[in-house]
């Protein structure tokens, strides 16, 4: 896949009752997007499937997948990432602080103070206190998580491919998880 070819914008979840409907986690607001004639692919472009419909449900969405009509054909699709072609969105425009944060994705961590690697953002979560990046360390057996703030992240550069966090050591330490 080209790196910017395709985006994430959404990721099917459990089942929803017996007749193939599926939870939806939504990374997008328009949520036309996810219906487009062409379906939606995996991130490297194959076919998923397409979506037909789209209801909101309590604080959620379900939604009905074409050609699946139950409940078994559903879980073969849990946890699937649903990906659309980028020339769909809208451009961004504006300042270089506006792009879309899966394009955070796999983009080179260097620490402010030394200016040496350290890691790649694996995602960019949000538990409901605000914005969180996930970085993979560059040895690859630990994450650590960091606030999404200008504070701790005071430079992006997506055409660079990296991005600048301010964050000490005993920082960093106190939030790292072995994979």
């Amino acid at each position: 896949m080209s790196k910017n070819k395709f985006i994430r914008i959404a990721k099917i979840g459990k089942p929803h009752g017996i007749r193939g409907w599926v939870y939806l986690h939504i990374f997008a607001e328009n949520l036309d997007l996810l219906m487009g004639e062409d379906g939606v692919f995996d991130k490297e472009g194959n076919f998923i499937c397409k979506i037909i419909e789209i209801s909101p449900h309590k604080n959620s969405y379900i939604a009905k997948i074409e050609n699946i009509d139950d409940r078994n054909a559903v879980e073969a699709l849990k946890n699937k990432n649903l990906y659309i072609n980028k020339e769909y969105l809208s451009p961004i425009t504006g300042d270089d602080d506006s792009f879309y944060y899966t394009e955070l994705e796999d983009l080179q961590v260097i620490k402010l103070s030394t200016n040496k690697e350290i890691g790649k953002v694996k995602s960019v979560q949000n538990f409901g206190a605000g914005d969180i990046l996930e970085i993979i360390s560059s040895s690859n057996d630990y994450s650590f998580m960091i606030p999404f703030t200008k504070k701790f992240v005071p430079e992006v550069n997506i055409q660079g491919g990296f991005i600048k966090i301010d964050a000490e050591d005993d920082f960093l330490n106190n939030f790292k998880s072995k994979i």
